[in-house]
């Protein structure tokens, strides 16, 4: 890779982990709402995710754009349009639009490299303020909010590690050192952060690797690319049906009440096309608001509060990723693609495109010339 060209990945990966940091280090989190100071830091970080990827991206649109950048560039600003340019939004197809002039394996060296910074900067952050417990439960989290957000980004930081990263290719590169950091992790958000699900993608992960010679049936590559949009309908069903179904009860105790925090959303305001506000009602009572404000778990969350629109676009465009991936070789990218949707099923951060590439990756799907085909069977990697 050209020192350049790696140089440019390093200054995404660093934009990125600060950030990651913004959102997700206790020490921001816990800073007071009314300091000036802290106001500007602030604002400075949410526009700053608009303003920066729209200038690198216009100044690469001129420079590398091909046609197929500008058909996306079009695309992507219809998208803006359509959700009247909401911030929130606009950060998901800004950021795509920057990227899109990066490969696959580029982006997905760029995140390996910004979780690993995202997760010194916040545990340094954290012991600079005396803070590197949980918010929420007091849970040492190592500078994190919350130790579901440690998990997560740990978690997909030690896949990331199996995994070597050419300009063309990610390939199974499993070592004694590796697989040792993987299973410290696992008995790490297992037996302390007590996180099912960072450990349902570990386990879903190894099922995966054993599994991969599947990924070369072309019925199977299908089921990959269905696999984010089977997701996205089941968490729709459970939240609608919940109280109704009995086996749903089960569902919802082994996913900590995700299911009834849905149904109490979906019930009380509508899907719409473009999102609803979460809104809180607190004390007791018929319209107690279950988890107050608490709202985990990507397809439902995307479905509610991003609307119909932007959330359909994103799925298709998960699919889309997923199915090019498989169908063109790139085998491994499409099997981390498929645990961090499963993750998305109970947690949010599959769409947070600060530590996760995913929602990044679906937009850019779109672009017909962007995944190419694998030079190299990388079901015999090692």
């Amino acid at each position: 890779m050209a020192f350049k060209r790696n140089r440019s990945l390093w200054l995404w990966a660093i934009f990125l982990s600060l950030l990651a940091l913004r959102i997700y280090s206790n020490a921001l989190a816990n800073l007071s709402p009314y300091n000036t100071y802290t106001t500007l830091i602030i604002n400075g970080f949410v526009y700053g995710a608009i303003v920066i990827p729209l200038v690198v991206g216009i100044y690469l649109l001129i420079m590398h754009g091909t046609r197929w950048h500008l058909l996306l560039a079009a695309f992507l600003a219809a998208l803006l349009v359509v959700c009247q340019f909401k911030i929130l939004k606009a950060n998901y197809i800004v950021l795509a639009f920057a990227l899109s002039f990066y490969s696959p394996e580029e982006i997905t060296l760029m995140y390996r490299r910004s979780l690993g910074l995202t997760f010194v900067l916040a545990y340094v952050s954290g012991l600079f303020v005396h803070n590197t417990r949980s918010f929420i439960d007091g849970v040492y989290s190592f500078g994190f909010y919350n130790e579901n957000q440690t998990g997560f980004v740990i978690t997909l930081l030690a896949i990331l590690m199996t995994v070597k990263i050419t300009e063309k290719s990610v390939t199974l590169n499993l070592n004694r050192k590796n697989e040792a950091f993987l299973l410290l992790v696992f008995l790490i958000v297992s037996f302390y952060f007590k996180d099912r699900t960072a450990e349902l993608m570990i386990i879903a992960y190894v099922l995966l690797i054993w599994g991969r010679r599947l990924f070369k049936s072309r019925l199977f590559q299908f089921f990959v690319g269905a696999f984010p949009l089977l997701l996205a309908w089941a968490a729709y069903y459970c939240g609608m049906n919940y109280g109704i179904k009995p086996f749903l009860f089960i569902v919802n105790k082994l996913s900590t009440s995700r299911l009834l925090m849905w149904n109490y959303y979906f019930m009380h305001q509508p899907l719409t096309l473009q999102g609803n506000r979460i809104n809180v009602i607190k004390g007791w009572g018929l319209f107690y608001t279950p988890g107050q404000g608490m709202f985990d778990g990507s397809y439902a969350y995307m479905l509610f509060v991003y609307g119909l629109i932007f959330s359909i676009v994103l799925f298709i465009g998960l699919a889309l990723a997923n199915f090019k991936l498989a169908w063109s070789g790139n085998y491994m990218l499409a099997i981390i693609m498929m645990v961090i949707e499963i993750s998305g099923f109970t947690e949010n951060q599959m769409v947070s495109v600060m530590i996760s590439f995913a929602a990044i990756f679906a937009l850019i799907a779109y672009m017909p010339k962007w995944i190419h085909r694998a030079d190299k069977d990388v079901l015999n990697e090692q």
